[in-house]
């Protein structure tokens, strides 16, 4: 089974005074469908009042696979379900902020339009709403890749959480110039400096990924040897596999300069792995 957040998933308003009680998530393996019920579970906390509700992050653990589509829909006490959400993609590869991730970086505008009160994310009440801002974080998505590049299978953590972070940003931008474009153009608006500090990330971010793709983790199994190279030393064992010099985790017996770091094979159950990094 796999694990399957979805993160900000806001009921639907209702102006009947019944609140949302339980939520059901669906699964399929492409967007159009079809979907087939994984899981249900009781709405907590309930709406105190059904006219606002709270964005929610809904948990599974009953996910078939990885990079699987999801829908959504919420049940009343009397059994009436809502429509479902937008089919949401569960990517690996595009690891998404959530919406109060964005509003983080202008905070200013998560205030509601009627009555001015500070919501510190984005709401059906502030400007952009919540699905409108959702909706921001899926265009910066594509602006990002678009900057980035394909992310490469196997990028380290930190990277993901780089490239989510200039998601946020890119998304943050977006808003300005998209809901406040007469404020960016009289310099009442943060969009410079969104722009400036987006700008200084990215080429952190491009090196943090060209990096993941170019140094892959690499380890020697029983009967590899490391070929000799002019930047990473050389070294020498019992069979002809080559290991290559980039990667970047040896186990082994390796020699750099004249320091000779000694390694144990990795069936050994009394192996140390060094954790030498190059």
């Amino acid at each position: 089974m796999t694990v399957v957040t979805l993160l900000d998933i806001t009921p639907p308003e209702r102006y009947d005074s019944v609140a949302w009680m339980a939520w059901h998530i669906e699964e399929g393996s492409v967007e159009a469908g079809p979907f087939v019920e994984i899981d249900n579970k009781p709405l907590s906390p309930i709406d105190p009042d059904p006219r606002y509700p709270a964005a929610r992050d809904l948990t599974t653990d009953n996910g078939s696979a990885e990079g699987m589509w999801y829908r959504v829909r919420f049940r009343d006490v009397n059994n009436q379900f809502s429509s479902y959400s937008a089919p949401i993609h569960n990517a690996p590869s595009v690891d998404l902020p959530n919406i109060r991730q964005v509003a983080l970086h202008i905070r200013s505008r998560t205030v509601t339009r009627n009555t001015n009160e500070f919501r510190g994310t984005f709401t059906h009440e502030t400007r952009p709403t919540a699905d409108e801002a959702a909706e921001a974080v899926e265009i910066a998505r594509d602006d990002v890749l678009t900057d980035v590049g394909k992310l490469p299978d196997g990028l380290q953590a930190e990277a993901y959480a780089a490239v989510r972070s200039l998601i946020a940003l890119r998304a943050a931008m977006i808003i300005e110039r998209s809901y406040y474009p007469e404020q960016v153009g009289t310099d009442k608006s943060p969009y410079p400096a969104l722009r400036d500090d987006y700008n200084d990330r990215l080429p952190r971010v491009i090196e943090a990924v060209a990096e993941a793709e170019t140094t892959p983790p690499g380890e020697i199994k029983p009967g590899d040897v490391l070929q000799t190279s002019p930047t990473s030393g050389g070294g020498s064992g019992p069979a002809d596999k080559v290991v290559p010099a980039s990667a970047r985790v040896y186990t082994g017996t390796l020699f750099v300069g004249t320091a000779t770091p000694q390694y144990t094979l990795p069936d050994d159950p009394d192996a140390i792995d060094m954790g030498t990094k190059f």
